[in-house]
């Protein structure tokens, strides 16, 4: 990600560990690894950051005091990687496909990545530990696969995307 060009971010602020509700949550702004918070509850936080496209980050002890806050580069990593394998007949090219992820619990997000055509398949990263719910579908074809995965850290997980075509 290149850096001048920031983007917003979800943050969210918790007084333990980073699961379940937050007790707040506040506007991040990402540059390259870089961020800056805005409109948070002054105080020492738990810090949750949707670092798309890594996997989210966390950071523990940190002290927000008011004004906008710059946390600095950020220790996002690539996260676990999602890697789909296409199968498909002889001769036959997938289709565009779009695959999401979704966290199921809190605190959710999602990763998604559009795929057009290759029957070598694809990787979809920035996935962090937790339960996922995974589809694929398929232009013109609908939803072609729906999996639940666990994801325990910074691995890869292999899934089966069968196009094949009976002739």
């Amino acid at each position: 990600m290149n850096r001048g060009q920031p983007r917003s971010t979800r943050v969210l602020l918790y007084d333990g560990e980073a699961v379940g509700d937050p007790a707040h949550e506040c506007t991040g702004w990402m540059d390259g690894r870089t961020v800056t918070l805005s409109g948070f509850v002054p105080g020492t936080w738990t810090v949750w950051i949707d670092a798309k496209p890594f996997a989210p980050a966390v950071l523990r002890d940190v002290e927000l005091r008011d004004g906008d806050t710059d946390l600095g580069e950020v220790a996002a990593t690539e996260g676990a990687r999602l890697r789909i394998h296409v199968r498909v007949s002889e001769g036959q090219v997938p289709g565009t496909c779009t695959v999401y992820a979704a966290r199921t619990t809190q605190p959710s997000y999602t990763r998604s990545l559009h795929f057009a055509g290759s029957p070598r398949g694809f990787v979809l990263a920035g996935l962090g530990p937790g339960t996922f719910r995974v589809t694929v579908s398929v232009m013109m074809g609908g939803l072609a696969l729906d999996e639940t995965i666990e994801v325990a850290g910074d691995e890869e997980i292999e899934l089966e995307l069968d196009l094949r075509q009976e002739r």
